[in-house]
């Protein structure tokens, strides 16, 4: 059996320097500096490895790597936010997701810190090739071995010097080889796969040659050397000064600040070892040097430990690294050629692995950090391989389907001798953590682990480069702990797995977990497991969960997050029961505790049909770095930089309504969505979830007239919903007070929390918030005075789809009491107001008529008033107010407003105010309770009935002042603010206008608004910026006669917009066309 790790190389003497690193891959360049004995020499004559920054010459060849298999480039989807560096999460399209751990790195972070899989290949560039695809980035010279390594802080220059034979006092004897100048060097070769360079002649000694691999998370030099070093005559014959080592001359150039220690102590040079060195800066990054051993390339049970000299450089930031082997090891008799030298640098990892160590006769000896885990018996050393995964981040109430542990070898020269490897591997929970920081601590057997056996479980074929093949991989059923890991992480131990039995080659033997291992997508399907693979090994980890399903009232509050940022990079799925016929909510809000118990930043709540696939893009998630990811695979995550239809408002809940009285029966994914990019103030500190159902009160709307309700809302409450039947062709709106508090100081009422929603009940299946087409947001009249806040519908459902005869009425607290504080309940009165057609509701539960002027039948010529530019209409005598002053009376017939002349049609309709004159000032004010309705409509000539009509705003306006707004001379504003109350407001939440001023003109029966400039904020991951001055009206048709202008006056740092899209509702949005540097409506 071998009992050291295998090669990769089928050649000889190698040297291998395996750069294990976990941490992010963002380091400045390296530069290798000169050697100490020829510094002006070999600046010239030896290569230097190119830049990083240095653009890459070509891209390919570059296949799928090993981490991530051909056959994830198709389903199930990777969620791409929730990768780690060992994990990698896929969604499994039924509402369940698989995370997958590995011992190796699958993942990098990028300049932007974002995770992407690593693709361990080779890019050629001016003077070598480079890789920064990986957690460490390697940079290797085109005519000879040197090479830089780095990470986001600490670097490593690689400069071979010397290959050399030394005596006890460590002089050299005799030199076997040296680098050569580069002009007399030959170039590498880039393997076909792209992973490898080989430089066929870089040194000067026969049959000497190297070579630098990548593999995930390492970079590994080797050094071939095809036969036993010669000695001079005179050396071979002396009995007082042979040779005690052969050593590997290697000046390594360090970052500045990087110190070297042992034993977790700073060193002081020089310095021979046989332990781990650490090489450390002062942000903790830390590059370990593993212990280096020499074995038999053919034969790797003939090995024999080395050591470490370490003396200080020529400068400051330089070591002369000496890596030694006993001659006499390398001079016996037996020995066969080549040999492997093989140290390895390798990083820490954020979870636990190592190897334990027993005696022959079953005793203790220690827990070692070793590079490589193993199992059996190894060099009279029986090897037991340690390790603790951590559970992935899950909503809280997950159910883990199934969790396997699987151990596959790394390579099987002597497996097929002793038998399958799946039946010879036992597996153990472990029943406490002592191992992880102690050598000392004998690792605590618990019970033993089921193997994983099912109908289908097929027995595949490992093959290797040696040409032998075994069956081989082994895999546990480790569900039941997995659950308890997940419900107490204190109890997460650790798994050991051991050989069954343990003894030396022939019999048993032993072997290393080398290589990345590979999962493919049967791993996933949760019936049968492929755990092998001929390209890698070692150990992982797949857990299948879906998240739970909700019930009716019940309230899952999430573990709180803020200890673990990736909880907000996962995507954490809800199921809903099957939807009975009636309305629902599922409910989410985000919840800050560290100052006081309120509403923050709720996360993104998305609610598909179950096993959809989710719908919203962003606009970094489809930018795969592997090529192994297909584009179009990926689960994509919820940008925070930028304005997303599914990020809800901060401190304001999120909800989508299940219509389920339209189509009950069906059952819905809940997602949470991963949010990418965002900062840690951007991120709730916790969130909790429900599923709310509508309210068993019925409320029955009766025409021309108001039904009230009168009801109770709980502070403890987050959402509530009620249903409304309304009479057929009604123009109907809704009012929501809250005229008193039941408990409590009244100071202290918090009604102004309440926002409200309508949607409409043949709206379909799901109604999210900003689906303008199926539902509208009630406005709230600004008084936050006890007992004076309300909350107010437009008039509907005109302009809003087909008529419904029933709507779903929510009501949202955004706010959250302390758990501490007392309960009380709000007391609320909603009310519902029905008018036939040709009259419109007000604000106190009135009927309005509104009719088109007819001379001498239902009007008039004592009711019409010019003032100025304006015409007004008064069904009823003016009352007069001052010399030159008057108002409508209320509440009549709705006053009208059009052209100067009474011959004219008007066109705007003041329901629920009064019209007044000063002079020719003109302003229209409260009639009831609350802001006035303006409509507009088309009156036809000799007709009193109007023929269409749209909802304009709720406000009181005033007559255009000059030079106040770019529209018509007669254009009036609106008084209060615009961007809230005017309804007509086109622009979607992500864009939005920077000063634009609606208008409404009733000479032309048009509603638009113009503005100075304009903000649109681009899909892009940075969201630039581009100004526009705009223009935009439409008449009583809506948005069918809609008439548009822009010019841009600012471009921002993107090119030019090809298209602006914007919803409108109604099946109608606006479009920037760039051509024609205009918006158009499209049907």
């Amino acid at each position: 059996m071998p009992n050291s790790r295998p090669v990769t190389l089928q050649r000889g003497l190698n040297l291998l320097l395996a750069m294990m690193l976990l941490l992010p891959a963002n380091a400045t360049t390296l530069f290798v500096r000169p050697s100490v004995a020829a510094a002006a020499a070999a600046e010239t004559e030896r290569a230097v490895p190119p830049a990083f920054e240095t653009n890459p010459g070509d891209v390919g060849p570059r296949p799928d790597p090993s981490i991530l298999p051909p056959a994830l480039t198709g389903q199930p989807p990777e969620i791409a936010a929730a990768r780690t560096l060992h994990s990698a999460a896929f969604d499994l399209g039924d509402g369940r997701t698989a995370v997958v751990q590995d011992t190796r790195p699958l993942n990098y972070q990028d300049a932007e810190e974002n995770w992407q899989p690593v693709d361990p290949t080779f890019n050629a560039v001016d003077g070598g090739w480079i890789n920064t695809r990986n957690t460490l980035k390697t940079s290797v010279a085109q005519t000879g071995s040197q090479a830089k390594i780095s990470l986001e802080n600490v670097g490593v220059g690689w400069e071979p010097q010397a290959l050399q034979l030394v005596d006890a006092a460590g002089e050299p004897l005799r030199t076997v080889a040296v680098p050569l100048p580069s002009k007399e060097a030959l170039a590498g070769i880039r393997s076909a796969d792209s992973r490898t360079i080989r430089y066929p002649k870089s040194w000067d000694g026969t049959g000497v040659e190297d070579t630098w691999q990548l593999a995930a998370g390492s970079a590994a030099y080797s050094l071939r050397l095809a036969e036993q070093p010669k000695l001079d005559p005179l050396l071979a014959w002396s009995p007082w000064r042979g040779p005690q080592w052969l050593e590997l001359r290697v000046t390594l150039h360090l970052r500045p600040g990087t110190t070297v220690h042992v034993g977790g102590k700073p060193v002081a040079l020089p310095l021979e070892t046989t332990d781990i060195v650490t090489f450390v800066d002062a942000t903790g990054e830390t590059l370990l040097l593993q212990p280096p051993a020499v074995f038999e390339e053919a034969n790797p049970s003939a090995h024999r430990p080395g050591s470490y000299l370490l003396q200080r450089g020529s400068t400051p930031d330089s070591i002369d690294l000496r890596v030694r082997f006993g001659w006499a090891w390398l001079t016996a008799t037996e020995r066969i050629y080549p040999v492997i030298l093989d140290p390895v640098f390798q990083t820490t990892s954020p979870f636990a692995a190592k190897v334990a160590k027993y005696a022959l006769n079953g005793s203790f000896i220690a827990n070692e950090s070793a590079g490589e885990l193993a199992l059996g018996m190894i060099d009279n050393v029986i090897h037991r391989s340690l390790v603790r995964f951590e559970m992935p981040v899950m909503p809280p109430g997950t159910v883990i389907d199934q969790a396997l542990l699987a151990s596959i070898p790394g390579d099987a020269p002597y497996l097929d001798s002793v038998g399958n490897f799946r039946d010879r591997v036992q597996a153990y929970a472990l029943t406490n953590s002592n191992w992880v920081n102690s050598a000392t601590a004998a690792p605590a057997l618990g019970g033993a682990l089921a193997p994983y056996v099912s109908n289908n479980y097929v027995h595949d074929i490992m093959s290797y480069g040696r040409g032998r093949k075994v069956q081989a991989g082994a895999a546990f059923d480790i569900t039941n702990l997995a659950r308890a890991w997940s419900a107490n992480p204190a109890a997460n131990h650790g798994v050991l797995l051991r050989m069954a039995r343990e003894c030396p080659i022939p019999a048993c033997g032993g072997f290393y977990m080398e290589y990345p291992s590979t999962f493919t997508r049967e791993d996933l399907t949760g019936k049968d497991y492929y755990l092998y693979d001929a390209d890698g090994g070692g150990v992982k980890l797949i857990v299948i969960y879906h998240g739970p399903t909700l019930a009716e009232g019940q309230r899952i509050e999430s573990l709180p997050p803020s200890v673990d940022r990736r909880y907000y990079f996962a995507d954490h799925v809800y199921h809903t029961p099957p939807a009975p016929a009636r309305w629902q909510a599922v409910v989410v809000r985000g919840i800050r505790d560290d100052e006081g118990i309120y509403i923050d930043r709720t996360p993104p709540l998305e609610v598909l049909p179950a096993g959809s696939t989710p719908q919203v893009q962003a606009a970094e998630a489809t930018e795969a770095a592997a090529p192994a990811i297909d584009r179009g695979n990926l689960l994509p995550a919820i940008d925070a930089a930028l304005n997303s239809a599914v990020l809800f408002p901060s401190y304001q809940i999120g909800y989508t309504v299940i219509n389920g009285r339209q189509q009950p029966g069906a059952s819905y994914d809940a997602r949470i969505r991963q949010i990418q990019g965002a900062k840690e103030y951007e991120l709730p500190k916790l969130y909790d979830m429900q599923l709310v159902t509508e309210r068993a009160e019925q409320i029955n709307a009766q025409l021309d007239q108001a039904t009230e309700f009168n009801t109770t809302f709980s502070s403890q409450e987050a959402l509530a919903l009620w249903n409304i039947t309304l009479p057929p062709g009604a123009n109907n709106r809704i009012d929501v007070l809250f005229p008193s508090v039941s408990s409590g100081d009244p100071n202290d009422n918090n009604s102004a929390a309440f926002t409200g929603r309508v949607v409409l009940g043949n709206g379909g299946a799901l109604i999210r918030p900003d689906n303008k087409q199926v539902g509208f947001e009630l406005s709230d009249n600004r008084n936050y005075d006890y007992g004076k806040y309300r909350l107010e519908s437009e008039t509907f459902p005109r302009k809003r789809g087909p008529s419904a005869t029933n709507v779903g009425l929510v009501l949202a607290y955004n706010a959250v009491s302390d758990p501490a504080d007392p309960v009380f309940a709000y007391n609320i009165t909603i009310r519902v107001t029905s008018c036939r057609a040709g009259s419109f509701p007000t604000s106190d539960g009135g009927c309005q008529e509104v009719e088109c002027p007819v001379l001498n039948v239902n009007f008039t010529a004592e009711g019409f008033k010019r003032k100025g530019e304006l015409g007004l209409w008064s069904f009823a005598p003016w009352t007069v107010t001052g010399p030159d002053a008057g108002q409508t009376f209320f509440p009549g017939t709705a006053p009208l407003i059009g052209g100067p002349n009474i011959n004219r049609t008007p066109t705007v309709a003041v329901v629920d105010g009064v019209v007044r004159y000063n002079g020719e000032a003109v302003t229209i004010e409260r009639g009831g309770s609350s802001d006035p309705t303006i409509l507009l409509i088309q009156c036809e000539a000799g007709a009193t009935e109007f023929s269409d009509w749209f909802e304009v705003v709720k406000s009181r306006i005033k007559s255009r002042m000059s030079g106040q707004v770019n529209g018509p001379e007669d254009a009036w504003l609106v008084t209060v603010s615009p961007f809230r109350d005017f309804f007509v407001n086109p622009w979607l939440p992500g864009d939005g206008p920077f000063d634009e001023k609606p208008f409404v003109a009733p000479s032309e029966g048009r509603v638009g608004a113009s503005g100075e400039s304009f903000y649109r904020y681009l899909s892009t991951a940075n969201g630039f910026r581009h100004r526009f001055r705009t223009q935009w009206s439409f008449t009583a048709a809506g948005w069918e006669s809609l008439t548009s202008s822009v010019v841009r006056t600012e471009v921002g740092a993107t090119p030019t917009v090809a298209s602006l899209t914007l919803d409108l509702g109604n099946a109608f949005s606006l479009d920037f066309d760039p051509v024609r540097a205009k918006f158009v409506a499209l049907r």
